[in-house]
């Protein structure tokens, strides 16, 4: 029986010499043959979420089962 696991994913900030900054939610995606994906998808610009606390709460949905 494997373990469960509590932790979704992790939100960083992405540095962008030619653009503006961004948050970054990266996470796991396991397939239906067991498999794990490391997938990562841009939640929006520093300018739109200047806390990481508002960029949590936007990328909830992402971290629902």
């Amino acid at each position: 029986m494997k373990r469960r696991r509590y932790q979704y994913g992790s939100l960083t900030k992405k540095n962008n010499r030619l653009s503006e900054d961004v948050w970054q939610f990266r996470f796991y995606e396991t397939t239906h043959e067991g498999r794990r994906y490391r997938r990562s998808t841009t939640i929006g610009t520093v300018a739109q979420y200047p806390t990481k606390t508002d960029a949590l709460r936007s990328s909830s949905h992402f971290a629902s089962d």
